[in-house]
């Protein structure tokens, strides 16, 4: 993760503590430092401040993300599930209903269907209710709907 970064250029920090971990021949050393970051070395460093790489890498995601910020987010119309699958919101009977409002819910936004959570409870009358949906997207979809793809 550290390697595309240039350690000669990195901020250097000092080292608060370090933490030997591993077995024989497979011994690293972990080194905190101040920012709050570990930096991995295989031997000890024997100076009070090291370079940390990871600073570096935290700064470029936060530019990433204030420029994130600063874009318009793609805004998904509003959507009537009763349209797609052709029954009243309402008037769910069983589980394959719910399934089906959940597939419609992922091929109207682009996810996986495993994406999608529909959660149901039962009403007074009877029939299942659909009482909201959560939707999981991962990092790579976010970046994307952001940038506007």
């Amino acid at each position: 993760m550290n390697d595309s970064v240039n350690k000669k250029t990195a901020p250097q920090r000092e080292v608060i503590d370090v933490e030997r971990t591993g077995s024989w021949g497979a011994v690293e050393y972990r080194h905190r430092l101040e920012c709050g970051h570990t930096e991995v070395r295989k031997r000890i460093m024997p100076t009070k401040k090291i370079a940390c790489p990871s600073c570096v890498l935290a700064g470029q995601m936060g530019d990433r993300v204030s420029q994130m910020a600063t874009r318009s987010a793609k805004i998904i119309e509003p959507m009537d599930v009763s349209d797609i699958i052709g029954e009243d919101l309402y008037g769910f009977t069983n589980e394959v209903d719910i399934s089906k409002a959940q597939a419609a819910i992922a091929r109207r936004i682009g996810v996986p269907v495993e994406s999608v959570d529909v959660i149901a409870e039962v009403g007074p009358d009877g029939d299942l209710k659909i009482s909201y949906a959560t939707i999981f997207i991962e990092a790579a979809l976010v970046y994307r709907l952001v940038a506007g793809d």
